[in-house]
């Protein structure tokens, strides 16, 4: 496992590493205003943002990370059998972090514990996986424009103060396995009006969402 242990807890890059056959990169005790970006994992555990009870984790950015093998030898936290590779935020202080643009492949999953608040998760795409995005029950987060392929639980424990769009929740229903015969392939593209869309985002029209 990597500790990021640095002498100053405030404003660290992680930035553009490639990591293999190891557990988890982790802040650990305080981290403020980091960034983890363009860091790549293969058979490994992934990134866990996690500081002590009454430690803060505030505004840290998850940017464009890889996972492209998401089980290793050993779990996240060093468990065996392992367990789902993941992006995880577990802070009794956190507040404010952004998961955005991530792909994760294989076994891999974007995860909230211990009621970090206002978190957003966007634009993240996750492949083959048992379950996409396990929200926590997490107040106040923000689920936009995540993209799930082949994976039976898109959403799980997500919190009624939770912000989603309409077309969000229904591309996440719909994305289920075994939701629609031809899996989540077979949602086909969104249209709105005369166009067509690849992404389902329509701020204004979407009650006149339907699929073709």
């Amino acid at each position: 496992m990597l500790h990021v242990i640095p002498n100053r807890y405030q404003q660290n890059l992680v930035v553009d590493n490639q990591f293999h056959d190891t557990t988890l990169v982790s802040s650990y005790a305080w981290a403020i205003n980091w960034i983890l970006a363009g860091n790549r994992f293969t058979r490994a555990g992934g990134i866990r943002v996690f500081t002590h009870r009454g430690d803060p984790a505030w505004y840290l950015q998850l940017l464009g990370n890889e996972i492209d093998v998401g089980n290793g030898y050993r779990g996240p936290v060093n468990a065996q059998p392992p367990g789902d590779s993941c992006l995880t935020v577990c802070s009794r202080q956190g507040r404010c972090q952004v998961i955005r643009r991530n792909v994760l492949h294989n076994n891999a999953r974007i995860e909230l514990g211990w009621n970090p608040r206002d978190t957003l998760i966007e634009h993240n795409v996750i492949c083959d996986a048992d379950v996409g995005i396990d929200a926590g029950n997490a107040p106040g987060t923000v689920l936009w424009g995540n993209r799930f392929e082949r994976v039976k639980e898109p959403l799980r424990n997500v919190s009624a103060t939770a912000f989603m769009q309409p077309a969000d929740r229904l591309l996440g229903e719909l994305s289920a396995e075994g939701s629609l015969p031809g899996g989540s392939e077979a949602i086909g593209k969104f249209e709105f009006g005369n166009e067509h869309f690849l992404n389902p985002y329509c701020w204004r029209n979407w009650p006149c969402v339907r699929l073709s």
